[in-house]
């Protein structure tokens, strides 16, 4: 999938949002979901995890718990953690949870 990654800003009490890269390309892979009870109801969390491959410069995409993963059909990603995996920095392993509204 195609993904653009964005960088969330809070100024003068307001969340800004600018796009800092992209199109990455993304392979998808659904984890799983959970709920979080509350006392004003349930809330379903769902986490996606995202593959991404070297760019074509040989480094990976500069992504970071800050910012926020957005593909093609608008769905938005919050990141939560983002790992080099393989240890030869060839694939970036980035946690997400699903924004929902």
């Amino acid at each position: 999938m195609t993904m653009t990654l964005k960088v969330k800003t809070l100024s003068s009490g307001q969340n800004t949002e600018s796009t800092v890269g992209g199109p990455l390309i993304a392979t998808r892979e659904q984890r799983d979901a959970f709920e979080i009870v509350s006392d004003i109801g349930t809330t379903a969390i769902i986490s996606d995890v995202f593959w991404f491959e070297q760019l074509p410069d040989e480094t990976l995409p500069a992504i970071e718990e800050k910012h926020i993963l957005i593909d093609v059909n608008s769905i938005r990603y919050e990141v939560l953690n983002v790992a080099n995996q393989g240890g030869e920095g060839n694939r970036l392993r980035v946690m997400t949870r699903r924004i929902r509204y």
